[in-house]
């Protein structure tokens, strides 16, 4: 039983016979994304392959889902899959200009999109934005956090 899973292990194993713990992670796209490649990636050890959600199309993404399951069967090794998915995408709209703000200032996000917004009234391309944020939470705009309390 024992010697059956070993045999089993061995395209994990190193020299000495111990599981390798190092995962290798790739990033398929467009110039990795065919079939071929795919294969050459799984075969040189690659583990858990990752689908960059913030582009391409979930027809393309479905396409290359199912090449890296079909190398994966036929080289017999087990491959990850990883979808990295992404959250909304909420861009503000135009501005009078500069705008900056002080710790403490207040600010009203609008989920309209058909103002030039000011320093404390700001439109969003985001039309969703009352229903899918909460009263009182946290939320990123590029590298800063604000904090969105309800009133």
């Amino acid at each position: 039983m024992i010697s059956s899973k070993v045999n089993q292990l061995s395209h994990i194993t190193g020299p000495s016979n111990e599981v390798r713990r190092t995962k290798i992670v790739a990033t398929l796209g467009p110039a990795s994304n065919t079939y071929d490649k795919i294969r050459d990636l799984i075969s040189a050890g690659l583990n858990v392959t990752r689908l960059n959600f913030s582009h391409g199309t979930h027809d393309n993404h479905a396409e290359v889902f199912a090449m890296v399951r079909k190398a994966s069967a036929e080289l017999g090794k087990p491959v990850a899959i990883l979808q990295d998915l992404q959250g909304p995408k909420i861009r503000l709209g135009k501005l009078e200009g500069k705008i900056t703000f002080q710790p403490g200032d207040e600010i009203i996000l609008s989920s309209r999109n058909d103002f030039v917004g000011t320093s404390n009234h700001l439109p969003t391309t985001y039309p969703h934005l009352a229903n899918d944020v909460s009263a009182s939470g946290r939320w990123g705009a590029d590298v800063r956090h604000f904090r969105v309390q309800g009133r």
